[in-house]
């Protein structure tokens, strides 16, 4: 199993704005699995996971700050 961090995106829409967020760290065998196991033990982050689109309030899930960074800061 390998430790994986779960981050959201940044977004900007009209005035505002929100930046990367770290969510939490795992391990599991695969991404999409680490997110599961997450929404399982943070009832926070499971109000707004979506595991079919892999988004968090619509926003792209990734296993790093830089990918998470990469669109929106």
């Amino acid at each position: 199993m390998k430790l994986y961090e779960i981050w959201s995106e940044g977004y900007r829409c009209n005035v505002d704005r929100g930046e990367a967020t770290l969510h939490g760290r795992t391990h599991a065998i695969n991404f999409k699995e680490a997110c599961n196991m997450l929404a399982m033990m943070d009832k926070g982050f499971a109000a707004y996971f979506d595991p079919k689109t892999m988004t968090y309030w619509g926003c792209g899930l990734f296993d790093s700050e830089q990918k998470a960074r990469r669109n929106f800061g």
